[in-house]
């Protein structure tokens, strides 16, 4: 989790990968009310423990990819709280490993399931070196944050993007969110994205 909050009523998360974790705060204030609640998941490869923590253990398929979570008081006869999210990007990364250009578009085709480098614009809403901000965009980084705080493979580091321009390519950094045209030959770490829609 990296600390920054969104409101109940705005889409998020819209991307995910192995090792998301967020929390859902039951009163949008005091963590700690969760433990009041009982916590279910409608969907496998989404966990939910006593805390309201929520994590992904897996790839969802398109016909899994709506998850609902419901938290019941267990105290009482109270009508139960539910939430529900649909992600409509999964990511997945080659760990520490950096690569040319073509080799890193090979890599993710390698995959299957219709893997591909994805464009910088499904990292990040910046189109520039300064860092980007929080929203709930359907955004990897704007949506995250650090990347690297998930483990899960992810570095404190650059990684390419889809688009090309001559011998260059684009390349986010999925520490802040910045946006750079490199040389094509140069290497970097790899994502790869796949549509769930």
């Amino acid at each position: 989790m990296s600390g920054k909050t969104f409101s109940a009523d705005v889409s998020f998360p819209q991307t995910g990968f192995v090792g998301a974790t967020f929390q859902v705060v039951i009163d949008g204030r005091d963590p700690q009310a969760n433990a009041q609640y009982q916590w279910r998941s409608s969907q496998p490869w989404v966990s939910v423990d006593n805390t309201g923590a929520v994590t992904f253990t897996a790839m969802p398929t398109p016909q899994t990819r709506t998850v609902t979570l419901t938290a019941t008081l267990a105290s009482s006869e109270a009508v139960p709280l539910v939430t529900s999210f649909t992600i409509n990007r999964w990511f997945i990364n080659a760990k520490a490993e950096k690569m040319a250009s073509a080799a890193a578009t090979a890599w993710c085709q390698s995959q299957g399931n219709g893997f591909a480098v994805p464009e910088a614009s499904m990292m990040t809403a910046t189109t520039s070196s300064t860092p980007s901000l929080r929203e709930a965009n359907g955004k990897l980084w704007n949506e995250w944050g650090p990347m690297a705080l998930y483990r899960s493979g992810w570095q404190l580091d650059n990684y390419w993007g889809a688009k090309t321009q001559g011998a260059t390519r684009e390349m986010v950094g999925l520490v802040g969110g910045s946006f750079y045209w490199v040389p094509d030959s140069s290497q970097h770490l790899v994502t790869c994205v796949r549509s769930l829609q």
